[in-house]
């Protein structure tokens, strides 16, 4: 894996902004901010872009990872605001973040890449068992919108999808992850009827015309036309 992230650097050097770090409290101690983007640090670099013994497939744990790093595609957002205590401002604060990205003007061409990182730091026990209650309502809306949402924390229970006994989405910082839905998503919209939908609006053509040439993605929108006979067409 050739991508470092240059997080620290980057926060100390150049300030945070200019390379897409934000951070959301001003009373928060530098030392803090440093600790905490270490950790992700580690864990972007010696996990999600290296591969896993586990995972049930070759390459990385996340293959977008270095090379959206690579290209300077990812963002990082530090959001010491959010405890979790509350499931209404839990949800409000997320999806304020996924509005954010959505609404940045991003060309066709780099959205693949484009990926936000909002990390959240001081959620409790307790936020992280209410981000894993209100999962599903947060990735429901973000489908709609054509993004994906994953969510990352210690006690994290989503399972790979190759291998359901590995409990891929275990991070040492509590964060969601943000990015633009692409074609090999069929692997975890294809269950959802709504969200099918929403992918074959997007990607139906390339399955319908033969342009897809991973067996396992061809297989996988196979089944979901199986399960979801009558889903609304590709425009």
């Amino acid at each position: 894996m050739t991508a470092q992230v240059p997080l620290l650097e980057t926060l100390e050097q150049e300030g945070g902004d200019r390379r897409g770090i934000t951070v959301s409290a001003a009373d928060v101690p530098l030392s803090r901010i440093i600790s905490d983007l270490s950790e992700v640090e580690r864990w972007l670099s010696d996990y999600v872009a290296q591969p896993h013994s586990e995972i049930g497939r070759t390459g990385a744990v996340c293959p977008f990872v270095a090379p959206s790093i690579d290209a300077g595609s990812m963002m990082i957002r530090l959001d010491y605001a959010v405890t979790g205590h509350q499931v209404d401002e839990l949800v409000a604060s997320l999806m304020a973040h996924v509005n954010e990205f959505a609404s940045a003007a991003v060309p066709e061409r780099k959205r693949l890449l484009r990926s936000v990182l909002v990390v959240l730091p001081c959620l409790t026990g307790s936020g992280r068992a209410n981000l894993d209650a209100t999962y599903s309502v947060l990735k429901a809306s973000a489908v709609r919108r054509g993004l994906m949402v994953g969510q990352f924390h210690e006690d994290c229970d989503q399972r790979a999808i190759r291998n359901s006994g590995f409990r891929v989405s275990r991070s040492p910082v509590p964060l969601l992850a943000v990015r633009f839905m692409a074609l090999h998503d069929i692997l975890f919209l294809g269950e959802d009827r709504r969200m099918f939908e929403e992918y074959r609006r997007r990607f139906g053509r390339h399955h319908d015309t033969g342009r897809v040439r991973d067996a396992s993605l061809r297989t996988a929108y196979a089944a979901a036309m199986h399960a979801h006979p009558d889903s609304v067409r590709p425009s």
